[in-house]
């Protein structure tokens, strides 16, 4: 997560944010890529020694650059930059809830967006050196559901997302009623890009534990930024508040969803409502001001 920021995305039971079990979150500001950059300067090369070098690369090393690149501009990332860009008011909105929810430490920021990022991380390395002793420990007790979700993790870690998968279905086979794994194993399918399995885990994590902040609001999150679906985000955390009537941040969320809905007045009753037991939420204050005219 997974602070309801979203996202990327909300690992439990453990507290990993280098981990990246996080809700992948819309919710997460979006920096102006390299190659975006790069559009704003002069369209004639500079001659570095560096960029001489990159002309004498070998056939698969530009191969791969290539991919890299297409990879983002067609990726999560760059749908959550498009989505941003022409929905500017509740891209707004998304960044005071994300800033609030950082200001009373409700939740704090997770999440691996790509791998270069994670392999930078001190955990991450961290993980990386554990695996080859994680791997032995599954060998030596196959039948040990802790030992599998522990494994597990450090290979969500170090992007090895299908080994992790398999990890987490062991483990949920040898303990099914462990909530935890059903949620991080909803977070591997969301980077997967298997949004349903995504869906259907972590709806098994809530059957299991319906208090549980974390696969709410990972589900929340894909229903409405990998889904499209703000109706269905709606629903989830009207159910996430049925449970935890006093979570003001699933109420922040569920405004923000009432306005990707098309839905500026319950949006506006549900800043109030927040106001009217908070009155000095400023998430809530900006946002109602900003829709004061709508």
């Amino acid at each position: 997560m997974d602070s309801l920021n979203g996202r990327r995305p909300q690992p439990e039971g453990r507290s990993l944010r280098a981990a990246g079990e996080r809700p992948v979150s819309a919710s997460r500001p979006v920096v102006a890529s390299r190659l975006e950059a790069s559009d704003s300067q002069s369209t004639r090369p500079v001659k570095t020694p560096s960029t001489q070098a990159s002309k004498t690369q070998p056939a698969a090393k530009q191969k791969a650059a290539k991919q890299n690149s297409q990879s983002f501009e067609t990726g999560p990332l760059k749908r959550v930059e498009l989505w941003a860009k022409s929905n500017r008011p509740a891209a707004i909105g998304v960044a005071i809830v994300l800033m609030a929810a950082i200001g009373a430490g409700a939740w704090a920021l997770s999440g691996i967006d790509r791998a270069d990022k994670a392999d930078s991380s001190e955990v991450v390395r961290h993980y990386k050196k554990q695996l080859p002793e994680l791997k032995s420990k599954v060998k030596q007790n196959p039948d040990n559901a802790s030992v599998r979700k522990e494994y597990a993790v450090a290979l969500y870690a170090t992007r090895d997302l299908d080994e992790s998968r398999k990890q987490y279905q062991e483990a949920a086979k040898l303990n099914p009623e462990d909530p935890t794994v059903y949620n991080n194993l909803g977070n591997v399918y969301r980077d997967m890009g298997q949004l349903d399995k995504a869906i259907g885990s972590y709806k098994k994590s809530i059957e299991l534990d319906p208090k549980a902040v974390n696969p709410y609001s990972n589900m929340a999150h894909v229903q409405m930024y990998s889904q499209g679906q703000p109706g269905e985000a709606i629903k989830t955390y009207q159910a996430a508040l049925k449970q935890m009537p006093d979570n003001i941040q699933f109420e922040l969320l569920l405004a923000i969803a009432y306005e990707q809905n098309g839905d500026v007045d319950k949006a506006k009753s549900t800043y109030q409502s927040i106001l009217d037991r908070d009155k000095d939420n400023a998430a809530a204050k900006a946002s109602l001001e900003r829709l004061k005219d709508k």
